[in-house]
Order: structure tokens, then C-alpha cells, then sequence
């Protein structure tokens, strides 16, 4: 069942992501053990990001993947989820326009990550989650996508 609601989903939304972008390097790890701050201030009173570390996954793509992977990485499961990724875009739009339709984007990413997570779980099972035992981590992505899908339908 899940395998056909995944293909019809993804077929369904396909067309939110033609359209042409503006290509960006991506980092693909992007966390804050890998920023280098110095805690002096810009004109709005921002740490000033200095540097960053272990970019050798680095990609040429749309800026909104990496977006949504820090989004997902930071936010999720975060009890005040709403009010840090508020914070957090505010922040972010400061220096990088999105493009219209993000929201309606986003879940589709994050269906992408969800099934990149379900493919590592297979291959590497308890080499790949940490906190969880694998069938766990496998029920807790098998929620995510079908929630992905049923609120979009």
C-alpha cells in the first residue's frame, strides 16, 4: 500500500518542482558544529558567521533542500517547533529571497529525506540510527511519509 501512495504522491506533486532556479552551493551538512561564529555583532546586532567547516559534500542546487534538511534537522521535533523555525526564516529571508511556493514545496522535500532515511535504515540498519532500535526509527519515517501524503490529499 505504502509503496503506491508514495508513487502517486510523488507523481501528483512533481510539478511543484519544475521550474527554473537559481542554482546555489549547498552544503549538505549544515549544522552549527560546522559554522564558525565570532560573536561580535553585524549593523542588526547578528553573530557573524566566519566560516564553515566539512564541505566536501558540497552540491550545486536549490537552496530551499538544504533549507528544508536544516528545517527538518533543527525544528521537526523541536517542542516549540513553530516559533524556532519562525525565528529561524526570518533570519535566513534576510539574505536569501524564497521562492514563491516553498510551503507547498517543502513536504515534498521532506518526503525526499524521509525515503533517503528509509533506504539508509535498510542498508545499514543499527550502523545508521543512534537513539532508536531500527524497527523504531522505521515506524517513526513510515508516520512521517504517511502523514506527508494523507495532508496532502
Amino acid at each position: 500500500m505504502i509503496p503506491k501512495a508514495i508513487h502517486g504522491y510523488l507523481l501528483k506533486n512533481m510539478h511543484l518542482i519544475d521550474y527554473e532556479i537559481i542554482s546555489r552551493l549547498l552544503h549538505m551538512d549544515l549544522h552549527p558544529g560546522n559554522i564558525l561564529i565570532n560573536f561580535g555583532c553585524d549593523q542588526d546586532c547578528f553573530p557573524i558567521i566566519c566560516g564553515l567547516l566539512d564541505i566536501e559534500d558540497a552540491l550545486i542546487g536549490h537552496n530551499e533542500y538544504e533549507l528544508m534538511r536544516i528545517e527538518k534537522g533543527s525544528f521537526e521535533d523541536a517542542q516549540d517547533s513553530d516559533e524556532y523555525r519562525t525565528k529561524f526564516l526570518s533570519a535566513y529571508t534576510k539574505y536569501v529571497k524564497l521562492d514563491d511556493g516553498y510551503e507547498l514545496r517543502r513536504p515534498f522535500y521532506s518526503l525526499s529525506r524521509e525515503l533517503v532515511g528509509m533506504k539508509c535504515l535498510l542498508e545499514y540498519g543499527l550502523k545508521y540510527t543512534q537513539a532508536e532500535s531500527v524497527e523504531e526509527h522505521m515506524k517513526n519515517i513510515e508516520l512521517k511519509i504517511r502523514k506527508t501524503i494523507s495532508d496532502s490529499e
